[in-house]
């Protein structure tokens, strides 16, 4: 194999490995949070009514 054919799949390999932490870090490990700001609200609304 060519050095050129080498280095574009490193390259490859390494934006992918990239991607695929960043995706990882995105996700939260839990429940987002969104859902425990609309149980805020919905907390807040019964206290009210």
């Amino acid at each position: 194999m060519p050095l050129e054919v080498k280095i574009i799949k490193q390259g490859l390999l390494s934006i992918a490995l990239s991607l695929s932490l960043k995706t990882i870090q995105r996700r939260p490990p839990k429940a987002p949070v969104h859902s425990g700001r609309i149980k805020r609200a919905d907390n807040v609304k019964e206290r009210s009514g």
